[in-house]
């Protein structure tokens, strides 16, 4: 046969030109003979011609008939050897080639495809011809998970020169154009539209008489059904058929069957442990239809590879939604893992994600994840997670994860009616590898002078020795450097030996350390040519190598690589060369611009002295304890406590245990965050009592420092990656380790379903929601104030306590704080008995309505006897805001012990003075603000009914009235009573302003009266007697009203009863304790009061900064002094506001103070000063 190639000299741009380039070689017929390879250029046109090389050959059992190979068997039969190539995919690949130097083709090895593990057969690529001939990209094995039985033929070998190959090589086609449908002479190599590459040859020993497929000589012995089961191949998931499992609405489960294989146990994911069910599982009833899921352990039947192995695989039915239901647990539709990583040499982290896809129709109200080692639920640790009422998704990030270890994960959601619980999945954290060469992400360069620049990568750093290699002088050619050595070591790298040193990263790897390298690197560069004429720079010529600053600010000079250094110098101060001259320490590591001063010389256009700049990175100053010592550290023996250690060091920057003396049993050290100390219990609360000590641990502070400082030749420096400096301090830190808290907790939960709620959120929702209290088992019996609070707001609602009512069964008292908009509830009582770790648990209802309700209401004062007033004496009214006077409710007066009224008693208000003994006296209020009595009818009765009307205003009216009876029940002549002023001892005279006393008779029969006086005042009585109950004035006259006066009484029997009142009299000016406001007339608005004037009116206050809210006004400054009963008098500011001008006494007047504020306030019905605007 003749075999054609064309030299790579030749020139194609078509098929003709292809032709008449052709050199033919021609073979000997059957017998094996030596083709050269070849590697043909890329062509003009659309030819594509190039020979492939297959260097792992295997055998595999095919049919050879015409039909399957497409070409005759003669042509490709070697009778020498048995052998036949075949094809696999005929109908598109359909050349072969079976080249070789060799007589036979031997066997290397022989077995099932798994036993050639080492052999790299499972990557399917598509191959990429290199510059290199002999190049490997490797490939798929034909049919692979059949597990063929094999023989492995060897692979191409070679010699010193690439023209020397010999070997078996295949070459295919591809049926893709219209001049490849014809089958070419094997001899011939034809035009070929493309060339392919795979690594797979199919072969076929000259069959002989056999029942069986293949037959070779094997050294095991094996049954017939072994074979079978070759044939058949291993049982999976695929040979079974699952039937009858179904899930009922109810939640009742139908076991699955199986029509192939041993069922072992079926788990029911996510169901619910129920004895009387015939599985011993149920689920909960849905709202929604619902997959569920049964994994099913199977043991393979007789007949396939794995027999007697057990294979588990999942099933799947729906559970059909409960119409009745309106809520169920929390439906999920997803638990998974997110993603895993190694972050340390000792730790990874893992993060998973669940959805919660349906509420169940209630609100969420705890969801989250439990993690753990081992399948059961209960020991695993909770991880609560706050999510919304509704559907959602959340994650959450396990960062504290060791290595390559079996993780269990459940998500669990909660509502009213329950917790569902989805999982477990498995979670393997994962698994350091080694850091390699190939691992490495860097690069290195080469300047013209010989320079390096070094990208470090992901390594933390990367040297080359020696640090430059020789100039390229050229300034036409490159020059191809090759830098390090496969077989470099540390020796090779100190002694200078062209070796390339990558440091392995302290963390991430399973050979990560503090300082561990890579010697075996090596990367070839490409040096550029010298440039014929160049400005002189530090970067390209200078190079600096080895300057640097201390963390004590000491200056070492370093080298350049070209010409000599003059002096260096910072911020223009000149630096020595192992002293800290001109320069301080840094708190932080800073960049450095040091000025060097370089004469760079002839061979450079800048060839004069002159300064450079060429920046270094100071490194922080070393760290210092800050208070001389760290004090003894504790954590509860369950807990975990974390320590700042920034609060003890000074210019600390990275922190180590540097030594671990801690007790293992009782607590463990750990840095977290690169700066807490965390301190975890390793016991339970039953280990210890107390506290005892936990050993100790040395903790060292470090400073920082650049990553990258400038130090090394050819090194950018940067300040914004540090790294732990050099220079530490350490201290010894005692632990100590706390026995449990002995607790118990009180849970108050709000029960939405039984509430009215009026469009308010409880603590932000609408469902029902709790609170705990934890307290100590020894103050049980104490009591707790305003604890389990719960928040209730009503959006553009400013709430008030008298809209909330609560009830409870608890016996705590319910306390309202009002916070503006918002209400806090809050319950007080007793911390009631329970054991250790109990609790109690508490419910609650709210009904609210948010329509203000105010009361008016007014107090009836008995003075003198016999009579009665009935009930709580308090005429009342309560409702929403309003201006229209409406009917109070009625109290009966009552002769006692018998009697008759003899006359209608009269109204006064606080504007009159009454006259008599039978009178009603509102002393709070004027007439028809807000209250109005209505004179009762007595005259001739023994009771009668006292009532009247009164306004609703916008906040709470209380007032008082004094009832003055005498009904005609005399029988025996008696005083009962003397009162002064309404009740007071006492009677005020300020400021010049001397007042009459009023004095009240309560008795029966004729009544004559005397008055005596001590001190210096001058008084006189309005009238000397009267009958039964009666009033009388004490009218005081001239300049002086101190001392006192005693009223004595005289009945018809001779019998006496006396009073003594003490008159004080005073004058306080400014800043003495009274002042006055002058007030305008009143308005319903701020800015109408604005532009009033201040009148003549004043108004009085105990204060030296009078114009203050919540300060109270009264009406005259005996009031303001303190003056009781009748003298006490307070402003009714009927909710107005009014502009103000401040006054003092000087002795003879109140006069204005300054000039007039430009504010106004306003003022309520009991004198309270409720707002102050500001005017504009």
């Amino acid at each position: 046969k003749d075999f054609k190639f064309t030299p790579c000299t030749s020139s194609i741009s078509n098929q003709t030109d292809l032709t008449n380039a052709a050199t033919t070689v021609t073979l000997g017929a059957r017998k094996k003979q030596v083709v050269w390879s070849l590697t043909f250029p890329d062509l003009t046109a659309n030819a594509d011609v190039g020979f492939i090389e297959v260097t792992q050959l295997t055998f595999n059992s095919v049919a050879d008939a015409n039909s399957n190979t497409g070409f005759g068997v003669a042509e490709v039969t070697d009778p020498s050897s048995g052998q036949i190539a075949k094809t696999i995919a005929y109908n598109s690949e359909k050349r072969i080639q079976l080249l070789s130097a060799e007589d036979e083709i031997p066997i290397t090895g022989i077995g099932k495809l798994s036993d050639f593990s080492s052999i790299n057969i499972n990557t399917v690529q598509e191959y990429s011809r290199s510059s290199s001939l002999t190049d490997d990209a490797g490939g798929p094995f034909y049919q692979r998970e059949n597990n063929h039985l094999i023989a492995q033929l060897p692979p191409y070998g070679e010699t010193s020169s690439d023209s020397d190959l010999h070997g078996v090589r295949m070459l295919f086609t591809d049926d893709t154009a219209s001049d490849n449908t014809a089958f070419p002479a094997l001899g011939v190599t034809s035009y070929i539209k493309r060339g392919k590459y795979i690594d797979l040859a199919v072969f076929e020993t000259k069959p002989i008489e056999s029942e069986i497929n293949i037959y070779f000589e094997t050294s095991t012995t094996g049954l017939i059904n072994e074979l079978n089961a070759l044939e058949t191949g291993a049982f999976t998931s695929a040979s079974v058929t699952v039937s009858n499992f179904a899930v009922a609405v109810n939640g009742t489960i139908t076991a699955p069957t199986v029509d192939l294989g041993s069922l072992q146990s079926v788990v029911y994911v996510n169901a619910t442990t129920d004895a009387g069910q015939t599985v011993g599982f149920d689920y909960n009833p849905v709202s929604a239809d619902t997959t569920r899921t049964a994994q099913l352990t199977i043991t393979a039947p007789s007949g396939y590879t794995n027999a007697g192995q057990n294979i588990i695989m999942s099933t799947t039915a729906v559970q059909p939604d409960d119409t009745s239901l309106s809520t169920t647990e929390p439906l999920f539709s997803d638990l998974s893992l997110t993603s895993t990583s190694a972050t340390s040499s000792s730790a990874s982290s893992f993060t998973v994600s669940a959805t919660i896809s349906n509420n169940g129709g209630a609100a969420v109200s705890a969801a989250g994840f439990k993690i753990g080692t081992t399948d059961v639920y209960a020991n695993a640790t909770n991880v609560p997670i706050s999510v919304g009422s509704g559907a959602s998704t959340y994650t959450n990030t396990k960062t504290d994860a060791a290595l390559n270890t079996l993780f269990y994960v459940w998500a669990f959601a909660t509502n009213s009616v329950g917790t569902n619980i989805q999982g477990p999945i498995q979670v393997t954290s994962p698994a350091l590898g080694l850091f390699e060469v190939s691992d490495w992400t860097g690069s290195i360069s080469v300047n013209a002078a010989g320079a390096f620049t070094i990208d470090a990568g992901n390594s933390p750093a990367v040297a080359v020795a020696p640090t430059s290699v020789a100039a390229n002088l050229s300034t036409t050619e490159t020059v191809s450097v090759t830098l390090g050595q496969v077989t470099g070591t540390a020796n090779t790298y100190s002694s200078n030996s062209n070796t390339i040193r990558i440091q392995i990263p302290t963390s991430g790897y399973s050979n990560s350390a503090s300082t561990d390298y890579l010697y075996t690197a090596v990367r070839t560069v490409t040096q550029p040519a010298a440039a014929a004429s160049v400005a002189y720079t530090i970067a390209d010529h200078g190079i600096p190598s080895g300057f640097s600053i201390a963390h004590d600010a000491v200056f070492t000079e370093g080298s350049l690589a070209t010409p000599t250094l003059n002096s260096v110098a910072l911020s223009g101060n000149a630096l020595s060369d192992g002293a800290a001259t001109n320069i301080s320490t840094v708190t932080v590591a800073t960049l450095r611009a040091l000025t060097l001063n370089i004469t760079p010389g002839a061979t450079f256009t800048n060839s004069g002295a002159a300064d450079f700049t060429y920046n270094i990175v100071q490194p922080s100053i070393q760290p210092t304890l800050t208070t001389g010592s760290i004090p003894t550290q504790s954590t509860v023996i369950t807990g975990s406590t974390d320590i700042d250690l920034r609060n003890y060091f000074t210019n600390g920057k990275f922190f180590e245990i540097t030594s671990n003396s801690a007790t293992a049993s009782k607590i463990s050290a750990t840095i977290v965050s690169g700066y807490i100390l965390r301190l975890t219990g390793q016991g339970s609360c039953n280990d210890i009592t107390g506290t005892t000590s936990a050993g100790s641990i040395v903790v060292a502070a470090f400073n920082e420092k650049a990553t990258v400082d400038g130090s090394v030749a050819g090194s950018t420096a940067s300040a914004v990656t540090v790294e732990k400096g050099n220079a530490s301090v350490s201290a010894t830190v005692a632990l100590n380790v706390t026995a449990c808290a002995q607790n118990a907790t009180l849970t108050m939960s709000f029960n939405s379903s039984n509430s009215t709620r009026d469009d308010c959120t409880v603590d932000g929702g609408t469902g029902d929601t709790s609170e705990t209290e934890t307290y100590a088992v020894g103050v049980i019996g104490t009591s707790f104030t305003n604890k389990m609070q719960f928040t209730i707001a009503k959006s553009g609602t400013n709430l008030a306590p008298n809209m909330i009512n609560v009830d409870t069964s608890s016996g705590f008292t319910p306390v309202l704080t009002d916070n503006g908009d918002t209400i806090t509830l809050g319950f007080s009582g007793t911390y009631p008995n329970q054991s250790v770790n109990g609790n109690i648990n508490y419910t609650f209802t709210l009904n609210i309505s948010t329509a203000a309700v105010y009361v008016s209401a007014i107090r009836l004062n008995k003075t003198g006897s016999g009579y009665d007033i009935g009930g709580n004496g308090i005429l009342s009214l309560s409702g929403s805001p309003n201006n229209t006077p409406a009917a109070m409710d009625s109290k009966t007066i009552t002769s006692n012990p018998t009697g008759t009224f003899t006359e209608n008693p009269t109204v006064y208000y606080s504007d009159e003075t009454p006259s008599g003994n039978n009178y009603i006296h509102v002393t709070s209020h004027t007439l028809a603000d807000p209250f109005t009595i209505t004179p009762p009818t007595a005259n001739g009765t023994s009771s009668f009914a006292i009532t009247g009307t009164t306004k609703i205003l916008s906040s709470d009216t209380s007032g008082s009235a004094n009832v003055y009876l005498s009904p005609s029940t005399t029988t025996n002549p008696s005083i009962d009573s003397i009162q002064f002023n309404g009740g007071s001892s006492n009677h005020y005279s300020v400021n010049g302003l001397i007042t009459p006393i009023t004095v009240a008779i309560a008795g029966e029969g004729n009544i004559s009266l005397s008055l005596s006086s001590s001190g210096n005042n001058s008084a006189a009585l309005s009238a000397s007697s009267g009958n039964g109950d009666f009033s009388v004035n004490i009218n005081l006259s001239g300049v002086n009203a101190v001392g006192s006066l005693t009223l004595t009484a005289t009945d018809e029997n001779g019998d006496t009863e006396d009073e003594t009142i003490t008159l004080t009299q005073e004058s306080i000016g400014l800043n003495e304790g009274v002042s006055g406001l002058y007030l305008s007339s009143g308005s319903t608005n701020p800015s109408t009061a604005c532009s009033q004037s201040v009148g003549s009116d004043i108004v009085f206050g105990p204060y030296s900064s009078i114009d203050v809210v919540d300060n109270v006004l009264h009406n005259t400054d005996e009031s303001a002094r303190g003056a009781a009963g009748t003298q006490n008098s307070v402003f009714a500011g009927g909710n107005k506001y009014y502009k103000y001008h401040k006054a003092y006494h000087n002795g003879t007047a109140y006069i204005t103070i300054g000039n007039e504020p430009s504010f106004v306030i306003r003022v309520d019905n009991t004198g309270k000063i409720t707002d102050k605007v500001v005017c504009s």
